[in-house]
């Protein structure tokens, strides 16, 4: 590409593009690289969907047919992974049709043609707005395909099918990465992202996969802005956890993150979190990743008493799905 060219041109860019349009054009050689990754990694999911409709058609798979819900979810997460990547090609489209402005910039600023090279700036600052607005849309998108994709992985259904597939491959590690990584994307990140109210407590990955608000990872950006490159991997940094980091000693982890949900979150004093931690502690048949995913302590109170009385439909504030 031709990036390190007009580049070196600073007069130039520096007269014509804002700061943040020139990091934008810093970073197209790797978002490029990035896409490609992306892309594959879809495809490869992709690939694995359509492998087990494969097998429900045509062999003796049909137990997972007639479970519908299963097989909708399967025919819906195909279609999301699709949709991923066709977004991702669209994407990948709009930066090659940048790099040729670009280049058609540099031709026409060493030739010193000033009005074609006007025209090539104009041409580019119109080209990066509308490439900003096409990003919020896909960043969006492929967002909500990967949570629908997530819970679709996490199902003991699709474990079982990868299983009797002999398919061992972390489809889970795959969405969870950092596969949307790039400076435009992080920008975009505070219109793109949603709270995540989902919590995956998953034997078989040997991991947790906590809820989390948009807030959180918004304080940790803010906080610690040369620590993580973006949303993604704020998530997939401090919201994945090694699922021993709760069942190494699960009476310990309790009084861990209820004395952090009483201090940190609720903000009260270190004797009433002491307090609080103290009476959780005990609880054995209480998950310490779900009072991790607790925000306030009505929660993890609304959930302790609907535990109590055997009426766990009734918590709401979020969801709890096991992976055995």
């Amino acid at each position: 590409m031709f990036i390190n060219d007009i580049l070196s041109n600073k007069e130039l860019l520096n007269s014509s593009l804002t700061k943040k349009d020139l990091k934008f054009i810093e970073d197209l050689d790797e978002n490029m690289r990035n896409l490609q990754s992306q892309i594959d990694a879809y495809r490869q999911i992709r690939d694995s969907i359509n492998n087990m409709q494969n097998h429900i058609v045509l062999h003796a798979f049909s137990k997972f047919k007639k479970n519908a819900e299963f097989y909708n979810s399967l025919k819906k997460s195909f279609e999301c992974a699709n949709e991923n990547i066709h977004l991702l090609l669209d994407r990948e489209q709009n930066i090659d049709m940048l790099n040729k402005s670009i280049t058609k910039l540099i031709a026409h600023s060493n030739s010193q043609d000033k009005e074609k090279t006007d025209d090539s700036m104009q041409t580019i600052n119109k080209q990066i707005e509308n490439t900003f607005g096409l990003l919020k849309n896909i960043y969006k998108k492929v967002s909500e395909n990967n949570i629908i994709l997530i819970n679709f992985f996490s199902d003991k259904i699709t474990q079982r099918f990868l299983y009797l597939l002999d398919d061992k491959t972390d489809y889970l590690d795959i969405l969870n990465k950092n596969y949307f990584s790039s400076s435009s994307a992080s920008k975009l990140s505070d219109d793109a992202h949603e709270d995540n109210n989902v919590l995956i407590i998953s034997k078989y990955k040997n991991k947790v996969f906590l809820r989390y608000r948009k807030s959180e990872i918004e304080m940790y950006l803010k906080n610690f802005p040369n620590k993580y490159k973006d949303f993604q991997d704020v998530v997939y940094k401090e919201f994945i956890v090694p699922l021993s980091y709760y069942t190494n000693s699960p009476s310990v982890a309790r009084f861990r993150e209820a004395f952090y949900l009483i201090r940190e979150k609720e903000n009260k004093s270190i004797i009433e979190a002491l307090k609080y931690a103290t009476y959780i502690m005990p609880m054995e048949k209480l998950h310490p990743a779900i009072v991790a995913s607790c925000v306030h302590q009505y929660e993890l109170d609304h959930y302790i008493d609907c535990l109590n009385n055997n009426r766990l439909y009734e918590f709401k504030y979020f969801t709890i799905k096991y992976d055995e």
